[in-house]
């Protein structure tokens, strides 16, 4: 499924959009994948809807200026043993 997520008071042709499972994926990938746009999980801050208006390939977000981002991350990093002294 295709969804776009928007930041709230943002202009909705300015949403990212991306293929999913689910609303909570896309908010994931969006947060993991796209500079400055970690908060996106949280529905406060963006909302998130079906919306076939583009259809990127599978690992891409289309954002709507026309700029685009590879899912190079589909979960969050583990905290390292290593920067976690006991």
């Amino acid at each position: 499924m295709t969804f776009v997520v928007i930041p709230i008071g943002r202009n909705p042709r300015f949403g990212f959009w991306l293929r999913a499972e689910d609303a909570a994926e896309a908010r994931r990938l969006v947060s993991l994948n796209v500079p400055d746009m970690t908060g996106v999980t949280d529905a406060s801050i963006a909302q998130c809807n079906r919306d076939d208006t583009h259809a990127p390939m599978h690992g891409a977000i289309f954002e709507g200026s026309g700029r685009s981002y590879t899912i190079t991350r589909r979960a969050a990093r583990p905290l390292s043993d290593s920067l976690c002294p006991d």
